[in-house]
């Protein structure tokens, strides 16, 4: 095949906050900060800070394909740990401080994370876990020497001692942009969490695809706020395709509750923000409790899970705030549909298009749906409520491989992949994978996970689509639809995290 000639240039994490300290100088990053009050600084001085913490994190002696967990709200600290982490080669695994402390040290250990940042407010948990990890070399609490605290944590350092030591002066290295960059463990999967690894090429391709949604008009003007945790799938993406247009950031800190959103959004001029429906049914019952109004906002995106027709209805009749579903997955990066209107149904009534939002939407650019129906002679293709439903995506489950000998032998797959999802209507006992053929298993004593997934190799080698990991789900008896990597996870990320 001939191939073209221009410049082939990696997808680099590192490109982001330099284009947009190039092209938005003045526009502002906004952070609640846990130590009280609010920080405030533009894309030059983010991005200088980001380089000066590179430099910090190779003084440390982390190297290429090491992991550098955090605990921490949404702030620009956690903002510059996102893009110097990945910037020098290294992969930022974020982790959620609400995991049960079994799950929450399996991780740590597991990813074998070489340092933790945390917040001020999650020292207490660390110092009372910290003799459950295993290979942490060191912490860094995320706040200045004027409210730094005594803590028992082993060779802790300040955040801002380590910066102030530094050089803004950091030429951010180019690599293979199927590396590693960032690492989310999912806990909506039976036994452990389980594992997954974005690549620099495909976070860059979810942030192309996400601000590519028709629709969804996201540019310079906007007022950005996630209220999705950035331990919760990197927020969405938030923080990596903001940039990109010159969005302003508004990241709300460790204050989640009505009253303080409704003040951070007006103080901001907040027009978008992006969270879970607990989120929003706190911030409309202080909204109706108070009489307060939002000022700014225009739109609300809610995901995680099914978004009530209430709210969605009380956001549009009460605040003239549109709200959207989306959909998506930890595996996905996440986003994979958003429910918009599309300009044929404009002219419906409000309760028609609200019919329309209320649903999972279309796939965004890379997303492809297939909807199935099992039957006895097989599968057919259908459109029905009960169907199962396969993804395929440009971006979905990135690992990297060094060759496909590791692939066949740990189950390791990369961008470019096919994931499976959920299956609603599966019967007990019977699961299906990825490239389209039953995969036996072995059930658990409890009825409820697989303990062993029996593919067989030889048929990933002779199937055309030989780069596929069979990937499975199951509907359970509670009504709960897995949608995860089941066991193989597990087995494949530590040889993958080995390679680099």
């Amino acid at each position: 095949m001939m191939r073209g000639l221009m410049m082939d240039r990696p997808l680099m994490i590192s490109h982001i906050i330099e284009y947009a300290a190039a092209n938005f100088p003045d526009q502002e990053v906004v952070s609640r900060m846990p130590e009280g009050g609010i920080h405030r600084y533009t894309y030059p001085e983010a991005a200088a800070r980001s380089r000066q913490l590179a430099n910090a994190l190779r003084k440390l002696g982390v190297e290429p394909g090491d992991r550098v967990a955090t605990v921490a709200w949404n702030t620009y600290r956690h903002f510059e740990i996102y893009y110097a982490t990945s910037g020098i080669g290294a992969v930022c695994h974020t982790i959620n401080p609400r995991l049960p402390v079994d799950q929450f040290s399996y991780i740590v250990n597991h990813a074998q994370d070489k340092y933790v940042f945390v917040d001020l407010t999650f020292v207490p948990l660390l110092e009372k876990l910290q003799g459950l990890f295993e290979g942490v070399r060191g912490y860094v609490i995320m706040t200045d020497r004027e409210h730094m605290p005594e803590t028992s944590l082993p060779d802790a350092y300040c955040y801002e001692d380590l910066l102030a030591e530094q050089p803004s002066a950091f030429e951010w290295p180019e690599f293979d942009e199927q590396a590693a960059s960032s690492l989310c463990y999912t806990s909506g999967t039976t036994g452990n969490p389980k594992g997954v690894m974005y690549s620099h090429r495909s976070t860059l391709l979810h942030a192309f695809s996400v601000l590519a949604i028709p629709g969804l008009g996201l540019n310079e003007t906007c007022s950005l706020l996630p209220v999705v945790p950035m331990f919760h799938v990197n927020a969405w993406g938030v923080p990596y395709f903001a940039p990109m247009i010159g969005a302003k950031l508004v990241f709300p800190g460790p204050n989640l509750d009505g009253a303080s959103l409704t003040e951070l959004m007006n103080a901001e001029g907040v027009t978008e923000a992006w969270g879970v429906p607990t989120v929003w049914m706190g911030l409309l019952g202080h909204l109706r409790g108070s009489g307060e109004r939002l000022d700014s906002l225009q739109r609300v995106l809610i995901g995680g899970s099914a978004a009530p027709r209430a709210m969605m209805a009380e956001f549009k009749s009460q605040h003239g705030v549109e709200a959207l579903q989306g959909w998506g997955m930890t595996e996905m990066s996440p986003v994979g549909t958003v429910s918009l209107v599309r300009p044929k149904d404009q002219n419906l009534p409000e309760e028609k298009q609200l019919d329309i939002k209320v649903t999972q939407g279309r796939a965004m650019f890379g997303v492809e749906m297939k909807s199935s129906m099992a039957t006895a002679s097989g599968c057919r293709t259908t459109v029905k409520p009960s169907a199962s439903c396969w993804y395929v995506g440009l971006r979905l489950l990135a690992v990297t491989t060094r060759t496909r000998k590791r692939m066949l032998n740990h189950s390791t797959t990369r961008a470019g992949s096919v994931l499976a999802t959920s299956r609603r209507s599966t019967p007990r006992g019977t699961w299906k994978s990825s490239i389209g053929r039953k995969t036996s298993l072995s059930p658990a004593a409890n009825g409820s996970a697989p303990s062993t997934l029996r593919t067989k190799r030889s048929a990933i080698r002779k199937s055309p689509k030989r780069r596929l990991l069979p990937r499975i789900t199951r509907n359970g008896t509670s009504g709960r639809c897995w949608s995860s990597c089941a066991k193989p996870v597990a087995n494949w990320i530590r040889p993958a995290l080995s390679s680099f």
